[in-house]
């Protein structure tokens, strides 16, 4: 029995070696991620039908060439400041595009997610005047989560007004300016930026207080920087 297990043992091992051995594999363009090997199921080949049949009524509007074009236009208008010639970007900017990685997104996300009797009915849905009008405003639907959550955030950040400004004229009366400017307090950091906080983290409240202090000494700077950009006249 001891020898039995021992053996067992050593298989594992051995496997779990030469899996650590394999090299892995390179991503190719139009891939973010490593290749992951594909699932078997049990109803595979109702599912490719019945996704055949759903995404010929629920394919993009825009073919996979055409949203490319439009993603690269957008990341065109800033070619020139990099000193990029958009004409030599275009040449390799599209290599490795796979006209079929949409239908492929579609399919493996699909695969994963439903079995062939749902996307079968999900695609008899689509088919009645109530399923094709959800399907076209299917991505307004899904806003709500976003919406949803600036509401939350913008309903609790106006709640906190007043105590914020109750805290900040508190350290006002507190810490004078005289104060703060023998402290060094004064005197913002240069080319540094406030870093995000999360107010509801505890451990960053004095981070959060700092925060408060940059934002009411950046009320008393000038509104524009032309003065001090522009040096002194020169005195003849």
């Amino acid at each position: 029995m001891k020898f039995i297990v021992v053996v067992s043992v050593l298989l594992y091992c051995s496997a779990a070696f030469s899996q650590e051995d394999k090299p892995t594999p390179a991503m190719v363009p139009g891939r973010t991620m490593a290749p992951v090997q594909p699932k078997s199921y049990p109803d595979s080949v109702e599912f490719a039908k019945a996704f055949k049949e759903y995404y010929a009524l629920n394919k993009p509007e825009k073919t996979l060439k055409q949203q490319a074009e439009q993603y690269f236009h957008s990341l065109s208008r800033g070619f020139a400041m990099q000193g990029i010639d958009s004409a030599e970007a275009a040449k390799v900017a599209f290599k490795g595009l796979d006209e079929k990685a949409l239908e492929k997104i579609y399919f493996d996300t699909y695969r994963r997610n439903l079995t062939a009797k749902e996307l079968k009915k999900f695609a008899e849905f689509i088919k009645t005047p109530e399923g094709k009008h959800i399907a076209d405003v299917w991505q307004n639907l899904q806003r709500v989560t976003t919406e949803s959550s600036m509401y939350i955030a913008r309903t609790i950040n106006l709640n906190l007004t007043p105590i914020r400004q109750a805290a900040h004229e508190k350290m006002e009366k507190e810490r004078p300016p005289q104060k703060r400017k023998a402290d060094g307090q004064d005197k913002l950091p240069k080319s540094s930026a406030p870093a995000t906080i999360d107010v509801f983290d505890q451990r960053n409240a004095a981070s959060k207080d700092s925060m408060m202090r940059v934002q009411s000494l950046q009320r008393g700077l000038p509104k524009s920087i032309d003065s001090l950009a522009t040096p002194p006249p020169s005195k003849q």
